[in-house]
């Protein structure tokens, strides 16, 4: 199955990039309601635990995103404990309801312990 499928990319390349992060705000007249709409896409290898290493065929260890949430003017959006079935450099697209101009800000803790964070002003074109 797909937990146990392996990377796409090189390990190597993997945690040089892990944790690097991307917000795309699309305007509300782009979706169906008055909600803003967000897509937060975030670079980390989220290894299962029961892919196997090609070379030596050891199981590489279990690495991924263990929480996630997000906030906008310090007001929680989103907020997931993630498991094993997270893909590899995962997206998540979600609507809400912006409260003021305040910042998105966003908190990934992966199950290394390692904290990533970043925060992005609100686009209030067209709100």
């Amino acid at each position: 199955g797909g937990c146990s499928a392996p990377a796409v990319k090189n390990q190597d390349e993997a945690m040089a990039t892990m944790g690097q992060m991307k917000l795309r705000q699309f305007p509300p007249q782009e979706t169906m309601t008055k909600a803003q709409e967000l897509q937060l896409m975030i670079r980390h290898p989220n290894n299962s635990g029961l892919q196997r290493n090609p070379l030596t065929q050891y199981f590489i260890p279990a690495h991924f995103v263990q929480k996630l949430s997000v906030s906008q003017a310090d007001r929680l959006i989103l907020s997931m404990e993630g498991g094993i079935s997270i893909s590899e450099d995962p997206n998540f697209r979600f609507d809400f309801t912006a409260h003021g101009t305040g910042q998105i800000q966003v908190e990934a803790i992966d199950t290394d312990g390692k904290v990533f964070r970043n925060q992005w002003p609100l686009e209030v074109t067209g709100l």
